[in-house]
């Protein structure tokens, strides 16, 4: 809480807390997609004069809107993040009002008394006397370099779409290519359903000349795979789906461009980048998505604690009549945890890496998909000092892991000679293995 909470003897003997406003000129706004309500709340706490209008979410009226607060000598403001709603009013506040955007979980009104008017005054309510955290708002480069990033994820969807669209009409038509290629849209899979479409006659000759690589020595099963009932229609439509996978994957790329281009534009932002590739998993492109959603600037976050927290890896923490019950992290979607999460699959695959020894040590114990959790947590900390600190990334290796099982096992020992009386020579086993 951001609020001062103030102790106040009075002559019975009892203490009374009075809440004290942080800020005394401030405005709510209940946005939606044509419109905004807004209500204002300015004096001291003794003295507090209450206004509310509303605006059209047109960016003639948004700059009304502003200079409306101004006049009103308004500083702070708050917003429910509702959807993309809330955008272009931050992009006509920016630099000149300070916008406070509340999550929509910790903001809910009373049930029962839910009006567009009540809603604003709420929320003004809330940002005078600083009970919410606001939200993490990076600059308006790195909210530019999201929309690429994200957009990047949205197609890339689309032509999965498209991909399976294709393995559909293969199944249809028994072609079985892909139970024989590990991808059917790889360069000899890719030379294959362009053989498949064409009007000249399928050889095995021709197959053979699409095999590249190990696939080579399973040309055989592959001609077998490639002799299905293929007719025109098949074709036209494999056709027409294959040149809509290629323009898609065109397009993939030239946002890849666009971000490393919109992102990398001074050597310090070059040398973040590269000691982010050190980390074991991630690759250049990986990098880039990391600081496309967060930026290079993490002040908003005092520790890495917070962070964490803010990428949805940390469970909540449920306690009632004195039980802690068995917290689980955030089911909403999260597009940081989304990416920190196939960083450490992929970093559990990097073979004599700490990542990897340490998801082998949490998987003989927890779940898979916990274990892969836990590595992304670490992955997420190690992000954070690189970013804030400029700190390289120091590989422990797999004989960390080794000495914090010994340690552990040391532990034990001791616990259960203290419990059972037994002298033990663990002093003599207390060095490093």
């Amino acid at each position: 809480m951001n609020n001062m909470h103030i102790a106040h003897h009075s002559s019975e003997g009892k203490t009374k807390y009075i809440i004290r406003a942080v800020n005394h000129y401030c405005a709510g706004l209940d946005v939606h997609r044509d419109f905004v309500c807004v209500t204002t709340l300015c004096g001291k706490d003794d003295d507090i004069s209450m206004d509310y209008r509303e605006f059209r979410t047109v960016k003639r009226d948004l700059l009304q809107l502003r200079d409306w607060l101004l006049s009103k000598n308004i500083t702070v403001a708050g917003i429910e993040s509702t959807g993309k709603y809330w955008y272009p009013i931050y992009n006509a506040f920016e630099g000149i009002i300070h916008l406070n955007v509340y999550n929509s979980r910790h903001i809910k009104n009373i049930p029962g008394r839910k009006t567009d008017k009540s809603d604003s005054e709420w929320i003004a309510r809330n940002t005078r006397y600083g009970e919410l955290k606001a939200s993490f708002i990076p600059s308006s480069r790195i909210r530019d370099t999201r929309m690429i990033a994200r957009t990047r994820k949205s197609v890339l969807q689309i032509r999965g779409t498209c991909r399976q669209i294709v393995h559909g009409y293969l199944e249809s038509s028994s072609i079985k290519i892909g139970s024989v290629l590990s991808d059917v849209f790889g360069v000899s899979g890719q030379e294959l359903l362009h053989l498949l479409v064409s009007d000249s006659a399928i050889s095995p000759g021709k197959i053979e000349q699409c095999l590249h690589g190990s696939l080579k020595d399973k040309s055989e099963e592959v001609v077998i795979a490639m002799d299905g009932y293929v007719n025109d229609v098949h074709k036209s439509l494999i056709r027409s789906m294959l040149k809509n996978e290629e323009t898609l994957t065109l397009r993939i790329k030239s946002l890849e461009c666009d971000l490393k281009r919109q992102l990398i534009t001074n050597a310090d932002e070059r040398h973040v980048l590269n000691l982010l590739t050190a980390i074991p998993g991630v690759s250049e492109l990986s990098a880039l998505l990391i600081l496309a959603e967060i930026g290079f600037d993490l002040s908003s976050f005092p520790n890495e604690k917070q962070f964490c927290s803010w990428a949805g890896l940390v469970p909540g923490k449920h306690e009632s009549a004195g039980k802690n019950k068995t917290g689980k992290i955030h089911s909403r979607a999260c597009y940081m945890r989304t990416l920190l999460v196939e960083l450490s699959l992929s970093a559990s695959r990097v073979k004599n890496s700490f990542y990897s020894a340490k998801f082998a040590s949490l998987r003989a114990r927890i779940e898979p998909q916990k274990a892969i959790i836990a590595i992304a947590h670490k992955i997420a900390k190690a992000i954070y000092v690189i970013i804030k600190y400029h700190q390289p990334y120091e590989e422990l290796g797999v004989q960390r892991i080794q000495q914090d099982m010994y340690q552990r096992d040391i532990n034990t020992l001791r616990r259960l000679q203290q419990r059972l009386g037994v002298e033990t020579i663990i002093s003599q086993l207390s060095g490093t293995p």
